[in-house]
């Protein structure tokens, strides 16, 4: 029982570990419908799905940044209302989601006494 759990402690470490190494943000636009629960609450991967065979959400823009500061950038060549406005939104959402990302590593490092 014990090795279990202590798998699972380390699949859990390790999966964590990978969820800090990138960062992504992704901007949808459309109309929700199936993709909010009941409590109000986006079920993302169905928004995914829903964007994915076209049904009424469509991807505007998607980055993601790698550990070695590698980035991939998507941007829709569709031509979508407000795509400009959106395009600026999700740049501004980038740079915060990685101004908390930097954040929060200050704050792991320095409750274990390292500095970054």
């Amino acid at each position: 029982m014990a090795d279990n759990s202590f798998s699972k402690l380390i699949q859990s470490i390790k999966e964590a570990a990978d969820d800090l190494a990138t960062l992504e943000v992704t901007t949808f636009t459309g109309t929700l419908t199936a993709e909010v629960a009941p409590h109000g609450k986006i079920d993302w991967s169905k928004l995914r799905q829903t964007a994915a065979t076209g049904g009424g959400v469509t991807l505007v823009a998607s980055t993601m940044v790698f550990p070695d500061h590698d980035v991939e950038t998507y941007q829709t060549s569709l031509a979508v209302p407000g795509k400009e406005e959106m395009l600026v939104a999700h740049a501004l959402t980038l740079k915060a989601a990685a101004e908390a990302r930097v954040a929060f590593l200050r704050l792991v490092a320095s409750s274990v006494g390292l500095a970054l």
